[in-house]
């Protein structure tokens, strides 16, 4: 039986509405499934577990019980939340009647948009600037104008009484008209049915474990508009610069939002650097995104008038916060300049967060090689005495480059008239490495503490404190060298887990502390790299996918190793260990040349299996060879020998890994030779005769 997990709702009404149904299945375990009487979604049953009862004794089949739902995407199913018996809400409401209590009901309240956010707890709700709200999402915030007024906190679902229950869905009914019609009176590029749809099921996405997409809403506006400020076509992400400012606290100090190609109404062009775009921006485990991404025309406002050229202050440009943290808007008026409460408004919120308002100076920016985008040409086409071009973020392990802000080309190269530089790779590091090396600490020592044996608590901390912070070490003296934040967690993850692997690997609890140990490397290297320009939310999947790829790297590595051990053993078993020994190096160290090679090898893949076992055959063995002693050579190097010893390489006996490059196997690790492969043998011949002609020279 599934056990989805839940996924909370959108809005206080879908939240708080019960269903109804009949208990269809119940396990031993209080797991069961409900029949619903209405289907919902196109589906007749939800299932539950323990957790989600409220009813102290197991139900038997057939009871009729009231539920919410909650929708599981991963699953494909429905779950019930909250489920209890039968409420007799009639009932109720006659009896308050007759008491003579008056229903209370709250009148519907026009709230200005909101950023939407969810506690541990419940709903908070933190209102942002502007008065009016967004047609398309009118539907969504029918509910709280139910539940808001002048501020009031929304009555938790599991405490309010049926009264209140109902008398707020006739008060969402009643408002539900009025957000209708203000969905009709404002034309243009809205949230249409299949949009809202579709932005149903992509905020539903998160039921790995991550946190919900909560909607910020833009102010004033039916979507956000901006331009593509920087795009990568090889991880196919990049960053949109917003015309107006987003106030809210997980907002980076560069001012802009992450967006990926996933997220995209459609294919974006080669170079879509410039464009001008709409979009929505939504907020998810303390990160800023952007969905619905679409290209719009660079004339198109979207019903967002420009703002007024006479109405705008001067503007200077300053590198980020050093403090890493969104920056306080400042918002200062021209001299001589009248405003009217809309103009402050509008200037207040201009820009991007490193754009301060500030006096009129004779200040020049230096032009930018980076292409003026339309946002940046309106800049210099209002403002005839301001220069303005964005100088793009660097993309690198340190924060974006600092801009001078030089009066002349003499003064710009004085360091003195230079705006404040911002911090370099030398200066932030260290406080990143600081924080994770501290976040290592905490969670080192649940990796293995209940596994070992042999160790103490305090020895194996000692131990595994070592063998990790070895990364974060090598970060710090090669942090110079680092040219984006894949190379610095590429780094540390390879560092870290080669020092773990190693010493680790043979221990009876590696399993175990392998899938242990790969939560906290991704948790050190997201510390390392969050902030970095470039890293955003799906960053976190690069990162787990660098770990994935390092751990199966090295398990290959163990049993490449395991294999050359126990093919050697048994086919020189009867020889001295400095014989041995001779044999397993030379396998090992001229493996990698022969898999090299064989990558320039023409033909079908078995003609490359040939030709790898051959190289490595002829120069694992030649320098096997002249090692030992002139009277060994004929008793270690014989025919069988060596033929019995690639068999046990090329195809191991009760093992499924092959010592073939991987390259030439199927993705699944199959493909391999059989045992009993003849090449093996006309390829050991070929290298005995080789040598016996080279003796008779």
């Amino acid at each position: 039986m599934p056990l989805p997990r839940p996924l909370p709702h959108r809005t206080v009404k879908e939240e708080a509405q019960r269903h109804n149904g009949c208990i269809d299945e119940i396990n031993d375990d209080r797991s069961g499934c409900v029949t619903l009487e209405q289907p919902y979604l196109e589906q007749e049953k939800a299932f539950f577990g323990a957790a989600d009862l409220q009813i102290r004794s197991s139900p038997p089949i057939g009871t009729r019980v009231t539920f919410t739902l909650m929708i599981d995407p991963e699953d494909d199913c429905l779950r019930c939340g909250a489920l209890g018996g039968a409420v007799a809400r009639a009932r109720s409401r006659s009896r308050s009647r007759e008491d003579g209590r008056a229903p209370l009901r709250r009148k519907p309240q026009t709230v200005p948009p909101r950023v939407l956010s969810r506690s541990a707890n419940g709903h908070t709700r933190t209102p942002a600037t502007g008065t009016h709200e967004l047609p398309e999402t009118a539907k969504m915030l029918a509910a709280e104008r139910a539940c808001v007024a002048d501020g009031a906190d929304v009555f938790p679902a599991d405490v309010e009484s049926d009264e209140v229950k109902a008398d707020v869905e006739e008060d969402a009914k009643s408002d539900a008209p009025d957000a209708a019609g203000g969905a009709d009176e404002a034309k243009g590029p809205g949230l249409d049915e299949e949009l809202r749809d579709h932005l149903k099921r992509e905020l539903g996405r998160s039921s790995s474990g991550r946190f919900r997409k909560h909607l910020v809403a833009p102010p004033a506006c039916k979507m956000w508009t901006g331009v593509i400020f920087k795009w990568s076509g090889e991880t196919e992400e990049g960053w949109l610069l917003p015309d107006d400012d987003i106030r809210h606290d997980c907002l980076p100090t560069s001012g802009m939002v992450w967006f990926s190609h996933d997220h995209t109404e459609a294919d974006l062009p080669d170079d879509p650097e410039g464009r001008r775009v709409q979009f929505l921006v939504y907020e998810q485990n303390g990160s800023l995104g952007a969905i619905f991404v679409k290209l719009v025309d660079a004339d198109q406002t979207d019903g967002q008038r420009l703002r007024s050229p006479g109405s705008r202050a001067r503007l200077e440009c300053r590198p980020p916060s050093r403090s890493w943290q969104h920056p306080n808007h400042i918002d200062e008026a021209e001299d001589g300049e009248e405003e009217d409460e809309e103009d402050d408004q509008e200037v207040s919120g201009f820009g991007p967060s490193w754009f301060r308002m500030a006096e009129a100076s004779n200040c020049r920016v230096a032009q930018s090689s980076y292409p003026a985008t339309p946002y940046m040409n309106r800049l210099n086409r209002d403002d005839e005495d301001v220069d303005l071009d964005e100088e793009p973020p660097e993309v690198g392990w340190a924060l974006a480059a600092s801009v001078s802000a030089p009066k002349s080309s003499a003064a710009s190269k004085s360091p003195a008239n230079s705006a404040p530089s911002a911090p370099s790779a030398a200066q932030r590091l260290p406080l990143a490495v600081s924080s994770a090396r501290q976040a290592l600490q905490d969670e080192v020592s649940l990796v293995a503490q209940d596994l070992e044996t042999h160790w103490s608590p305090a020895e194996l901390k000692r131990r595994l404190m070592r063998y990790l912070s070895h990364g974060l070490e090598k970060l710090e003296k090669k942090s110079a060298s680092l040219e984006s934040w894949k190379e610095a967690a590429q780094m540390f993850l390879k560092e870290s887990s080669t020092q773990f692997y190693w010493p680790c690997s043979g221990k009876p609890w590696y399993p175990e502390a392998e899938e242990r140990i790969k939560p906290v490397l991704e948790m050190v290297a997201w510390e390392l790299i969050q902030d970095c320009p470039g890293a955003g939310p799906g960053s976190k999947e690069v990162v787990q996918n660098m770990i994935e790829e390092e751990f199966v790297r090295y398990a290959e590595q163990r049993n490449f190793q395991d294999t050359v051990h126990n093919a050697v053993a048994e086919s020189f078993n009867e020889l001295e260990d400095d014989v041995r020994k001779k044999v397993i190096t030379s396998l090992q160290k001229m493996h990698p040349g022969a898999c090299e090679a064989v990558k320039a090898a023409t033909g079908h893949r078995l003609k490359k299996i040939e030709a790898f076992v051959r190289q490595w055959m002829k120069d694992s063995m030649d320098r096997s060879y002249n090692a030992v002693k002139q009277q060994q050579k004929d008793i270690v190097f014989s025919e069988k020998r060596m033929t019995l010893l690639f068999k046990c390489l090329i195809s191991p006996e009760g093992s499924e890994f092959s010592c073939l490059p991987r390259d030439l196997l199927n993705p699944d690790g199959t493909g391999r030779p059989p045992r009993n492969w003849k090449f093996i043998r006309e390829a050991v011949i070929e290298l005995v005769t080789r040598w016996q002609q080279n003796a008779k020279k």
